[in-house]
Order: C-alpha cells, then structure tokens, then sequence
C-alpha cells in the first residue's frame, strides 16, 4: 500500500513540474529560453539569436535563388591578384536552405551540398561542405537593394585574403553575363 501511495506521490510530482503558468507570472529567463529553442532562427543563427540585419541577410540568402561569384579576388603579398583563382572561382554558386543546408557548384555543374548559419556577430556566413576542402567562412556585406553581396573571408579555414562578389540568379546559367 505504501509502494502505491509513493508511485502517486512521484507522479503527481512529475505532473506539476511540466505545468507552466499562463498569466505570465513566473521566472521571465525560463519562458526567453523556451521561445529561444524554438525560434526557427536559431538555426540559422547557430544557437545565436539573428539581428535585424542578421535576419535581412538570411532572408535574402534563402530565397530559393542561386548566389553566383562574378568576381574572386585573392591578393598574392607583392604580386596582387591571383588570375587563376580569379577564374577557378569564377561562376561558383551557392543556393541556401531555411532547414540550414546548402548546395554548391560551378555554373551547370552541382559540385556538393553541406550545412551553413549566420552569425549576427561576426556578420558571417559560415558553410561546412560534406567535401571538407570547400569549408568556407565569409563576413557578408549585402547591398542595400538585396540581388548583390559582398564576401570577405575570414581567416577560418585558412582562406584569409579573399574578396568576392556575388550577384543573385533565380536559375542555373552555362555562363555569366
């Protein structure tokens, strides 16, 4: 008899714990928190809630459109720009998921798919690829009207001194403009 007033007890107990007031009282960090975990921005933001920029930039990099490089510029120390990795990279693409997935790849040419998020902070888009030798971070600079970004990279991923210019396609194109 005792066993069952103690399994009553027990779960009576774990019945009140899961009851939130709905009045509003109680502590105001637990229901933050609460709205925090299922904001679907943190994703995005890698556990870090989005600014307004922030989230001006997300919406605009997950628009279903592709981001394509018109320009690649990574300076040599003395030498200036590096011609082949202005061509190498020129007509790479990036297309951005709301899920926090991405795909990239060179004009018609799917190259491989990875996660991404945004940090409001640092004003980055960091992009982990299954190929681990496509890992990217860039700080974003998106232009006032949307449709064109800046990346500059960050020395994550030992890609320090790159400059790109990106413009948004809605379709796949076998050549820039």
């Amino acid at each position: 008899m005792k066993n069952i007033y103690l399994l009553l007890f027990i779960l009576i107990g774990f019945g009140l714990t899961s009851c939130v007031k709905e009045d509003g009282g109680g502590d105001a960090s637990a229901e933050t928190a609460v709205v925090e975990e299922s904001n679907p921005d943190d994703l995005l933001g890698g556990g870090i809630p989005l600014s307004a920029e922030g989230k001006r930039v997300v919406e605009n990099l997950t628009n279903n459109s592709f981001w394509y490089v018109e320009h690649w510029h990574k300076v040599i120390a003395g030498e200036g720009r590096d011609n082949a990795a202005y061509e190498a990279n020129r007509g790479r693409w990036f297309q951005f998921k709301k899920d926090g997935t991405f795909e990239h790849g060179q004009l018609l040419d799917a190259i491989g798919s990875g996660t991404w998020s945004y940090n409001s902070d640092s004003k980055a888009v960091k992009m982990l690829s299954v190929e681990k030798q496509y890992n990217e971070e860039f700080a974003v600079d998106l232009h006032s009207q949307g449709g064109m970004m800046s990346w500059t990279s960050t020395k994550r991923f030992n890609s320090a001194n790159v400059m790109a210019l990106l413009e948004e396609y809605v379709e796949l194109m076998a050549e820039l403009p």
